[in-house]
């Protein structure tokens, strides 16, 4: 688990889930501090795991919940760094939907923000949705962020295939995009929270 200005973030091979506190207020009659406690102590009970309170929002504090998902394969490190080396993916492609599924555990929660990898997941398991089926190779030819403030503006240069993922406290502004070709079928990709829009182009 690695840090960036005091904040988790997610690592070349981590897959980071954010779940956004909306329950202030509830209990009534709590301080701040004690309502953080409350919320992550109902994550932890329901989720079986540890969280660590993080904030998802640049410039005022929107707090939220950070976890990994945990043992997904032994393959994982390997399929994400070639991933977004812009190579083809063509070995142990069940184990985008693993992760994939391991994400999704997650979204009975309103708002949930994910970081760069946890995005790719959910990509390539609308890809296999769209093609009806497991494609031999994929391909991630562009990724970028875009902040929804400035959705018309570049984050990046055009000239640079795959951006590194946003900051952590960037993740609620986040728009994940996606260049990817599967299959010889290239698809563009928006995963916006839990939304994930698949074109293909």
């Amino acid at each position: 688990m690695e840090k960036h200005g005091g904040q988790i973030f997610e690592g070349p091979a981590e897959i980071l889930v954010c779940i956004v506190d909306d329950h202030y207020g509830v209990p009534e009659g709590m301080g701040e501090e004690e309502e953080y406690d409350w919320f992550k102590n109902q994550l932890e009970v329901d989720f079986s795991q540890s969280f660590e309170e993080v904030d998802v929002a640049p410039g005022y504090s929107l707090p939220a919940f950070a976890t990994f998902i945990q043992n997904v394969s032994e393959y994982w490190p390997v399929l994400v760094a070639t991933f977004f080396l812009a190579k083809p993916v063509s070995e142990n492609m069940e184990v985008w939907l693993k992760a994939a599924k391991g994400i999704r555990h997650y979204f009975s929660r309103a708002e949930v923000v994910l970081g760069r990898n946890a995005a790719a997941a959910l990509v390539v398991e609308a890809i296999c949705e769209n093609l009806d089926g497991m494609p031999r190779t994929i391909e991630c030819h562009h990724y970028q962020w875009r902040d929804r403030r400035f959705v018309e503006l570049s984050m990046g240069s055009d000239d640079e295939a795959i951006q590194e993922g946003p900051r952590t406290e960037y993740l609620s502004m986040a728009i994940h995009k996606f260049k990817i070709r599967a299959d010889g079928v290239e698809f563009e990709a928006d995963v916006d929270g839990k939304s994930v829009q698949l074109r293909r182009i």
